[in-house]
């Protein structure tokens, strides 16, 4: 950890590359196997979709023929091979998964050692980064029942939804911490959560001006772009262009062909010939 903090410089930035998850860890076996066996049922869709497609073939010739060219224990043995239809994140969280005693060497410490603060609507989730902190501080290796799960996007959600169902405690508890870790990532770098005696990642109010700052020099900043220094005014402003562009878009829309979808404007046709002229 000194290390990594040394060579950065940034607690910000230790987060950051602790919770990257995979980067240096050991890679998980299991895509070179199913990249191979996924090769070898691609070389035989190759051979089966010439035959299906091809309409001088009588349909009840088909099956005949494709087992036939290809072999019943050809075909026996790619529905051997089926692995099933990856998830919603094509695998990575269990390919994260095969690397999480790596990962476990350094994630508790790095939880322990830094402070993360979460943004507004963060509540939940820094619920969750609390409870994984008291879990790796006791030790324990249930995730509590009351433990949030409405941060964890779609496409991982299946991963607890499976282990839950399975009553798999372990997977279930390797599933939800990665989740928080990846989650804490992002959240990092999209300013939702922020590390406060980190540069890199600040909270993200802190590059504003304060309204003492502002104060002085909203006026001159305010000539240069041609906008009120009031902001009610400069709100109702806002609205009134609003409100004229979505008008012009109306009408836009309004005049669209139902069959070509083209828009009759001079402006889009001006438009629209300048663009083919270049090609």
């Amino acid at each position: 950890m000194q290390d990594v903090a040394g060579e950065c410089g940034d607690p910000g930035t230790v987060a950051d590359l602790a919770v990257c998850l995979g980067g240096r860890g050991p890679k998980p076996r299991n895509r070179v196997t199913r990249a191979a066996a996924g090769e070898g049922r691609q070389a035989l869709l190759d051979e089966i979709l010439p035959v299906l497609v091809d309409t001088g073939i009588e349909d009840e010739m088909v099956g005949g023929l494709l087992r036939n060219s290809i072999g019943m224990e050809r075909l026996r043995a790619a529905v051997a091979q089926g692995t099933g239809r990856l998830p919603r994140d094509n695998g990575h969280l269990a390919m994260l998964d095969n690397s999480y005693s790596y990962l476990r060497q350094f994630t508790p410490d790095v939880l322990k050692a830094i402070s993360f603060t979460g943004g507004t609507g963060s509540e939940g989730f820094m619920e969750a980064v609390a409870i994984l902190k008291k879990l790796n501080a006791d030790r324990a290796r249930k995730v509590p029942d009351q433990a949030p799960t409405d941060f964890v996007p779609a496409k991982w959600a299946g991963y607890l939804e499976q282990a839950a169902r399975d009553r798999d405690v372990t997977a279930y508890r390797h599933f939800w911490e990665l989740t928080v870790l990846l989650s804490l990532r992002d959240r990092l770098r999209s300013g939702d959560v922020y590390v406060p005696s980190s540069r890199r990642y600040a909270d993200p109010a802190s590059y504003l001006f304060t309204p003492e700052q502002w104060e002085g020099q909203r006026e001159q900043f305010c000539q240069l772009v041609g906008k009120p220094t009031d902001a009610r005014l400069a709100l109702e402003g806002c609205r009134e262009e609003l409100a004229a562009a979505m008008g012009d878009l109306e009408k836009v829309l309004g005049n669209r062909k139902a069959s070509t979808g083209e828009v009759r404007t001079s402006r889009t046709s001006t438009r629209r010939s300048a663009r083919r002229s270049s090609w």
